[in-house]
């Protein structure tokens, strides 16, 4: 059975830009879907980096807002 993966992210303050943003430890995203509000997020760089290696990049991730 596939275990599931979350990552952890926060509402993201829009008067940063993303190159700031980044100067920071932090990476800006975006979530989107259809029927879904669109939300600007950040999230933790190490966070990010330890969720891609364990999920490679063709499987879902659960975020956490």
């Amino acid at each position: 059975m596939a275990t599931t993966i979350s990552l952890k992210a926060a509402p993201r303050d829009k008067t940063l830009k993303a190159a700031a943003l980044r100067r920071t430890g932090q990476v800006p995203g975006v979530i989107y879907g259809h029927k879904f509000e669109t939300k600007s997020v950040q999230f933790d760089y190490r966070s990010v980096e330890l969720v891609i290696l364990h999920a490679g990049t063709s499987r879902l991730v659960t975020v956490n807002i």
